[in-house]
Parts: structure tokens; sequence; C-alpha cells
């Protein structure tokens, strides 16, 4: 039997990544243009660092990495 439910989640976690990716750029399109000089230093950074990286080291890390955070934090009490 299949389950319905999924072309709506996945259709939800597209328009919350959108909304959050044009947050996100849009703060920093601001931090860079319109704050203090260490500032957009640091935004063009993490734009930098984004950009440099394939999409599938980025994937790799967060699967990966921040995955494991959670698991080490339990393991460890």
């Amino acid at each position: 039997m299949v389950r319905s439910g999924g072309i709506p989640t996945t259709m939800s976690l597209a328009l919350l990544s959108f909304a959050i990716g044009l947050a996100l750029g849009s703060i920093l399109l601001l931090v860079r243009f319109f704050l203090p000089k260490p500032l957009p230093w640091l935004a063009s950074a993490y734009v930098e660092a984004f950009r440099g990286t394939p999409l599938l080291v980025q994937i790799f890390i967060v699967y990966f990495g921040v995955g494991g955070i959670p698991q080490g934090l339990w393991n460890k009490y």
C-alpha cells in the first residue's frame, strides 16, 4: 500500500528552505553593504565558504558532521 503525504511534505520542506535561504541571503546582503567594516568581511567569508565547496561535500558535512553531534552527546552521558 502506498502512503500519501509525500508530495505535501516535500513541497512544505522546499518552501521552508526557500524562505530560510531568502531571509539569510537578505540579511547577508544588508550586512555586506550597510554595516561597519569587520562584519562585511565575516559575511563575505561565510558566502565564499559555501560557494567554494561542492554541494556533495556540504551534504556529507551536514549528514556525517552535524548528524553525529546529538549521537555523541547522548553517548557521553
